[in-house]
């Protein structure tokens, strides 16, 4: 016999109550998902664990839960939960493409249903991504990436309802905000944003340095849009969209 003690709350209102989604994260051996940070592959060339608060969102999910958030993990897909219980939708750096009835459901929730979202992008650039392969010990087949580091065409399928794009290159470096220092790891950029939002931009560098080379881009800085923050009117939904899911891990 295993002794076993469980706390039970009441049903936190809704304003508490978070969801994350973990069905849209993947990880070997359902594919080659490089490592979000591409200036990290020589040490770990693969994102191992998926994205979850029980892996690489620890931290996050921690501090959620201090500052007196609960968290719920969302298996299914977007179409399975009552958006009217959830203060906020967590999407974060989602690698797995989204279902035909996914963007008519999320754009209902965030306009008609008064749904938060945070959505978390990164890197993603065909012609690297092309470069990147590796032959599996167990399998002894040569894998080839299959996503970057967040599915980003299968992203912007989802968002378009809601006016949200994400650009298909790499740009890196840090910027301030809020008074402290973000690392912006091998993410992307906002490309689309709706009239209204509120945008943050960076210098960055296109492309990331991994020893003597520099991949997907050249270095030297330009102005790129990285954080969007869109509240709707009367009452309804917000969104804040990251170009960069390596400040949240």
């Amino acid at each position: 016999v295993v002794p076993l003690r469980a706390t039970v709350v009441p049903t936190p209102p809704r304003r508490k109550r978070l969801l994350f989604d973990t069905l849209h994260s993947s990880a070997y051996p359902n594919g080659f998902f490089p490592n979000d940070d591409l200036s990290q592959l020589s040490v770990e060339l693969m994102d191992w664990n998926g994205d979850s608060p029980h892996t690489n969102y620890v931290p996050l999910y921690a501090s959620l839960r201090a500052s007196g958030f609960y968290v719920e993990v969302l298996r299914a897909d977007l179409t399975s939960f009552d958006a009217n219980l959830y203060g906020a939708l967590l999407l974060l750096d989602p690698e797995e493409p989204f279902l035909p009835s996914e963007p008519a459901k999320l754009r209902a929730d965030v306009t008609s249903r008064g749904l938060g979202l945070v959505v978390a992008a990164d890197w993603h650039a065909p012609d690297l991504m092309a470069s990147l392969d590796y032959t599996d010990e167990a399998t002894k087949q040569r894998r080839v990436c299959g996503a970057g580091g967040a599915n980003v065409p299968a992203l912007n399928e989802l968002l378009e309802p809601l006016g949200i794009g994400f650009g298909s290159q790499v740009y890196s470096g840090t910027y301030r905000l809020g008074g402290g220092a973000v690392a912006h790891l091998s993410g992307s950029s906002l490309r689309r944003f709706p009239a209204g939002g509120r945008l943050v931009s960076a210098t960055l560098s296109r492309g990331v340095k991994r020893g003597d080379r520099w991949l997907g881009g050249e270095k030297g800085g330009r102005e790129v849009p990285v954080l969007g923050l869109h509240t709707l009117p009367h009452g309804h939904g917000w969104v804040a969209a990251l170009a960069d899911a390596s400040c949240l891990d």
